[in-house]
């Protein structure tokens, strides 16, 4: 596992504390030349061991954990030629998944 330097630490402990229960992350899955990017939600997020617990929503609604994936804002970043097309994708996915958001959130609250 590489050492984080304070500086490094500090970039991802602010990732992870800025991540939140009902937001989509994607898991990226490498496909010969192409990359698949598999939607999930986010149940908790543990910023000391820097995983997220999942609602995989590409796979059956799994519950999973998550130590490697791509954040909203991540996601925008991976096409830069073509931002407002995958915030569009991206505002959908929320439509699509909206009934295991509300379920995250309601958990939450109680």
């Amino acid at each position: 596992m590489e050492l984080l330097t304070k500086n490094n630490y500090q970039k991802q402990k602010a990732r992870f504390e800025g991540i939140k229960p009902g937001d989509l992350v994607w898991e990226v899955v490498a496909r010969e030349i192409e990359f698949d990017y598999h939607p999930a939600i986010v149940k908790n997020v543990n910023v000391d061991e820097c995983y997220v617990d999942v609602i995989d929503v590409s796979d059956r609604n799994k519950n999973k954990k998550y130590y490697g994936f791509i954040t909203e804002s991540e996601f925008i970043q991976e096409f830069p030629h073509n931002p407002e097309s995958v915030k569009n994708c991206i505002k959908e996915s929320y439509k699509e998944y909206s009934d295991v958001i509300n379920s995250v959130l309601e958990k939450k609250v109680k």
